[in-house]
């Protein structure tokens, strides 16, 4: 019981204080764009959503942004979005589901990113989200017609997802077995309750607690009662999971060959 309380504080904590934002400028200051080469030719895109601290965790400034860098060797254009710098800056953004809010950010960003050709939106994409930035990436996933191939949560996020949830593509969700941040019993329930798990694969890491991937967590930290650290062995396995079944899905998607891009 008091690590549920424990959990319900750090996501009231983090939500809050990433939407009450006030950032001067506009939404797509906010919008991180990194391209892979060669920049002049079409590739599959990712969009990657941060967790409740936004663009950083605790003082490390990087982790987004050197994934982002990861998945362009991969072959994939990517756009980091801070949705909650973003988020209020942008019209009919203070009301509805944390999931529905950062859907809508993304399709800005993504917009954004058409326009200014930063990605080209007739090839295939992935979403991908961490902690609260995983209540994105499981709306996106259950939206048609979103010009996505699958999507890839991270430790998600899942309290603000409606019973009977249905994916309409490939989801992936790793998840740490000792996560006490967004326990795996909560994730557990949500699967249970979907009304078709059948897109759904999820897999769980023995003694890995939340931010299991992130290498500058290699002393552990604390908020509020529960712990962030890095789990070297789940990391490993949960990144070559996560590279394997992008590339996958999009070597088997169409629209790579007619973007004139290949992910190795």
């Amino acid at each position: 019981m008091r690590w549920r309380r424990i959990a319900a504080a750090i996501s009231l904590c983090l939500a809050s204080a990433a939407w009450a934002q006030e950032d001067a400028g506009s939404a797509a200051d906010h919008y991180y764009q990194f391209l892979a080469e060669p920049t002049t030719q079409a590739h599959p895109w990712i969009v990657i959503l941060p967790g409740g601290g936004g663009i950083s965790v605790f003082e490390d400034h990087h982790f987004y942004f050197d994934l982002a860098r990861r998945w362009n060797e991969l072959g994939f254009d990517v756009i980091v979005v801070h949705y909650q710098a973003a988020a209020p800056l942008l019209d009919g953004m203070r009301s509805g589901r944390v999931g529905e809010r950062e859907a809508l950010v993304v399709a800005d960003a993504l917009a954004v990113a058409g326009t200014n050709g930063w990605i080209d939106r007739a090839c295939p994409g992935i979403a991908i989200g961490y902690s609260l930035g995983g209540e994105g990436s499981l709306t996106l996933a259950s939206a048609e017609n979103s010009g996505l191939a699958g999507a890839i949560a991270w430790y998600p996020s899942v309290r603000g997802q409606a019973r009977g949830f249905r994916s309409a593509m490939p989801l992936l969700i790793l998840q740490g077995e000792a996560d006490r941040v967004t326990p795996v019993r909560r994730l557990n329930r949500f699967v249970e309750r979907a009304a078709d798990s059948s897109a759904l694969r999820v897999e769980i890491y023995p003694d890995a607690i939340h931010g299991f991937d992130i290498p500058s967590l290699v002393t552990a930290r604390e908020l509020r009662g529960a712990q962030f650290q890095f789990h070297p062995a789940a990391a490993e396995a949960a990144t070559i999971q996560a590279e394997a079944f992008a590339t996958t899905l999009i070597a088997q998607d169409p629209r790579t060959r007619a973007c004139g891009a290949q992910a190795d």
